[in-house]
């Protein structure tokens, strides 16, 4: 048996060993026989659907970018489409684009094309035009390479380029909406093969550059906060020494720690991995040993770091490798599964980490194996009802962003399952009508969401109910909702239970009051509801204590309410 096969057993018993998880066979997302494919690039959304761009080449400097979009086991992908429609996309290092996305399920990607570097945005499923966000100078012969896109949780947007044969480094950013010029953060000694990262309140970057006074390259850090034009740093070097340094990449956890790796030459490679802040980096780890390899590629979730690389010559890998380092400590390397021939990987992680991506080109396609860490049993289920303002159902209404996108029937009820850890934003749509709320968020979701009701009115009206949710004790007693709406724009209010009357109120127009009593109960705790300009008013009364004579222990109480103004028992 050869070494290299050797290698192989040893690694993917490591791999089942430190993992226990379940994999299922890489799938080739290009099917491309007539053109090259290269280096691909991963991103997960907020509702865990995987996105992967990738080059295409026609032939010899001309190709274009590609797209293709897959579920959470990335065992289904949507047909690729080309998203450059140019051929003109090329560099010599092949780093011709980069992708994110965020929790809104909206995908941003980057690339080069021709002398320009240019981002496209798909947003609610539909992609934008291109925008140019640099050209090369006329007066120059140059191309912009490596761009790479990250994408802040509230939508500012941070990207990254360098010029290939001026070898300047720049950034251009969009805060708040409105873009930034482009600065130059870098440039001469050769700088080269950049990245970028964001934190909680900082951006960092990364690229490499000619040392000072010897023929090697070295790993370049600065960083800048989020504000609007804000100025970066000066350049720390991450690890000064004698040795050549190549590939570098950057992630920043929510402590705004900068997580670095990078390849080192000592006759062959190894990679590299320092953290740090500021202008300070610890002494690096080693990852790999030291043999042939190329490509690290990085992802942070949660403050753990998740990096692949290839094993093998250029454009010519044997495997992918990665290391984990999951709540501070580094896991072991091990070889991803169904990986030969790999080589550009990339890597990508779910936002509740229970699926791990990687990428990778073989025999000119593009390859995407997912890694399930567990299988999840909880599915949280999203229910609610949307209604007329006189709390009628309301139908045709779509719930976009849920993952089935469920359209109410006459009844007004929705209901979608999503999986557990769960972000994204929903928002009722039909055409014509303006709904209350106009969308709720979620973030991490892990248990069942009930009573997530909208409101939906023909003429323009919004409407506001306060508040939603009231206790009463055992004797009952008097409450009130109030209703917020403009001056013409009518509600009714109804009781969904026998034990909770309307007193006045019943309708209105504009703003209003609906009183109401609760009757005493005799019985166990209960809830009942109202509905109110369309929204659920839940009401809870305590009861009687319930004893349990089956076992040989007593519950006291069952539920205990308490007032709005607090208080203990």
């Amino acid at each position: 048996m050869s070494r290299h096969k050797n290698r192989r057993v040893i690694l993917a018993a490591a791999f089942l060993i430190v993992f226990g998880g379940s994999a299922a066979a890489a799938v080739n997302i290009a099917n491309s026989p007539a053109t090259q494919s290269w280096s691909p690039r991963l991103a997960v959304d907020g509702q865990g659907n995987v996105h992967a761009v990738w080059l295409e080449l026609t032939g010899g400097e001309n190709g274009d970018i590609w797209y293709a979009k897959g579920n959470r086991d990335a065992t289904s992908w949507s047909t690729p489409i080309n998203l450059s429609n140019t051929n003109q996309v090329w560099v010599g290092t092949l780093q011709v684009c980069g992708i994110d996305a965020d929790q809104n399920n909206n995908v941003y990607v980057i690339y080069t094309d021709g002398r320009d570097v240019k981002l496209r945005i798909n947003q609610g499923g539909t992609w934008g035009a291109p925008f140019v966000l640099d050209s090369i100078p006329s007066d120059r012969t140059d191309r912009c390479d490596a761009p790479r896109v990250e994408v802040a949780s509230n939508g500012d947007i941070f990207t990254i380029w360098f010029y290939s044969n001026y070898r300047e480094v720049f950034s251009r950013a969009r805060i708040g909406g409105t873009w930034e010029n482009k600065q130059q953060i870098g440039g001469g000694r050769g700088s080269k093969i950049t990245d970028i990262a964001i934190g909680t309140n900082v951006v960092a970057a990364t690229w490499t550059q000619k040392h000072e006074y010897l023929d090697i390259y070295q790993v370049s850090h600065v960083y800048r906060s989020r504000t609007f034009n804000a100025t970066w740093s000066g350049v720390t070097q991450v690890c000064p020494s004698e040795d050549n340094q190549q590939y570098p990449c950057v992630e920043v956890d929510s402590n705004d720690i900068s997580h670095v790796v990078w390849t080192t030459e000592i006759g062959e490679r190894v990679v590299k991995y320092a953290q740090g802040s500021g202008t300070s980096f610890s002494a690096p780890v080693d990852l790999s040993p030291l043999e042939l390899l190329h490509y690290p590629s990085m992802a942070e979730r949660n403050n753990n770091i998740y990096v692949c690389w290839q094993v093998g010559a250029y454009a010519g890998g044997q495997t992918v490798d990665f290391q984990n380092k999951i709540g501070g400590t580094w896991q072991g390397r091990g070889e991803v599964p169904y990986s030969s021939g790999g080589t550009f990987p990339d890597v990508a992680v779910s936002r509740n980490e229970d699926r791990r991506y990687y990428a990778w080109e073989s025999n000119n396609d593009i390859y995407v194996h997912a890694y399930i860490i567990q299988v999840s049993t909880i599915q949280p289920v999203i229910t609610g009802t949307v209604r007329t303002p006189t709390g009628s159902g309301l139908s045709g209404v779509t719930l976009t962003g849920l993952p089935a996108a469920p359209t109410t029937p006459a009844s007004g009820v929705y209901s979608d399952a999503v999986f557990a850890g769960w972000t994204g934003t929903v928002t009722p749509v039909r055409s014509g009508y303006t709904f209350s709320p106009s969308g709720r968020g979620y973030t991490d979701v892990i248990s069942n969401r009930t009573v997530q009701d909208y409101v939906g009115a023909s003429d323009g009206c919004t409407y506001n109910i306060a508040p939603s949710l009231q206790t009463f004790v055992k004797a009952g007693g008097a409450g009130s909702v109030t209703v917020t709406a403009g001056a013409n724009c009518a509600w009714s209010a109804a009781s969904q239970s026998a034990w909770i009357t309307i007193t006045s109120g019943g309708s209105g127009s504009g703003n209003g009051t609906v009183q109401f009593t609760v009757g005493a109960n005799s019985g166990s705790t209960r809830t009942g509801t109202l509905i109110v300009a369309g929204q659920t008013v839940t009401v809870h009364q305590e009861g009687d204590f319930l004893f349990n004579t089956a076992a040989a222990y007593v519950v006291l109480p069952e539920a205990t309410w308490a007032p709005a103004t607090g208080g203990g028992v």
